[in-house]
Formats: C-alpha cells, structure tokens, sequence
C-alpha cells in the first residue's frame, strides 16, 4: 500500500516530489523520463534550486498522481514568483495576488 502523500506533510515542492517520487517507488530517471526531463531537472526540482515550468508541473501530477491544485499551492516561495531556468525559455511563474498588484501598478503607468 502506498503512502498518502499531501500537503500536511510537505513543506515545498521538492519535498513534495521526492515524497511521491518514492512512494511510487520510482528512481530520479525514470520520473525524468515519464516527464520528458533529464534526472539532473528532477534533482534540482527536489532540491528546490529551480521550479519546473507549468506544462512539466502538469505532468508530473499525472505521473505522480497528485492534484495539481497541492502542486500549484507550492509553487514558489510562499508562493510568490520564482523565475525558472529549468524551462526554455525561463518562466516566471506568479501568485494570482502578485499578478494583481503588478498589474495594478502597470495601470497606473498608463
């Protein structure tokens, strides 16, 4: 029987798809592989020193089975933005209250 994973039980991302990555009992290749990403990508997403790019994120809560909702909540500190150079090219990934603000503040230019 495999382990529930959820949010109460990982603080970041990395953690989150290392946890399930386990679980599944799946090595950092073959996660890398199911996701059309090199096992040096998954390294860095585990260790959070990048943040994959949206479609990735997708799929990884395919292959992991997990809610993309628990995914997204993650994504970034405090989720904030995070600039990702995993992606080509590099995504800015933003909170819905970030996007307002700068949104706001382009407004303002106008």
């Amino acid at each position: 029987m495999l382990a529930c994973i959820t949010m109460t039980t990982t603080s970041t991302l990395g953690a989150l798809i290392r946890e399930s990555r386990l679980a599944k009992g799946m090595s950092m290749g073959q996660l890398a592989s199911a996701v059309g990403r090199t096992a040096a990508s998954v390294r860095r997403w585990e260790r959070d020193e990048v943040v994959p790019g949206a479609d990735v994120v997708e799929r990884l809560a395919a292959v992991l089975e997990l809610d993309l909702d628990d995914l997204a909540a993650l994504v970034g500190p405090q989720g904030s933005f995070t600039i990702s150079s995993d992606a080509e090219p590099a995504a800015v990934v933003l909170d819905p209250n970030t996007w307002a603000l700068l949104e706001a503040v382009d407004f303002q230019k106008r």
